[in-house]
């Protein structure tokens, strides 16, 4: 599931006009969609090899061993729907390389 710059902007408005209850709530499901993102066993590796640089899909398969090719496909596309990477366009001598997507400060 991916959480909607409405859904984020309207949590925040929702915590400021609210007491601490429906504060902690709202924090709580926060932390459940992003728990959601980012859970399975290879998805927290696959972000960790793009820390490192960006990278071809054959540099983060050797990075973690025991992924298939076919499980890290689907994982990638999984992150890449969610907006955690991204892919750039391609460029004349570049290769598709992967690229973890920042964060701003407004997401928080």
């Amino acid at each position: 599931m991916v959480i909607s710059y409405l859904r984020v902007t309207l949590n925040k408005k929702i915590m400021e006009k609210s007491n601490g209850k429906e504060a902690c709530l709202v924090k709580l499901r926060a932390s459940r969609d992003a728990l959601e993102v980012i859970q399975g066993k290879w998805r927290i590796p696959i972000i960790v090899s793009l820390t490192y640089g960006n990278k071809r899909f054959g540099e983060i398969r050797k990075d973690i061993e025991d992924i298939s090719p076919k499980m890290l496909s689907q994982e990638l596309k999984e992150l890449e729907m969610n907006k955690l990477i991204f892919t750039p366009p391609l460029t004349r001598n570049s290769g598709k390389k992967l690229q973890l997507k920042e964060l701003s400060s407004n997401t928080k």
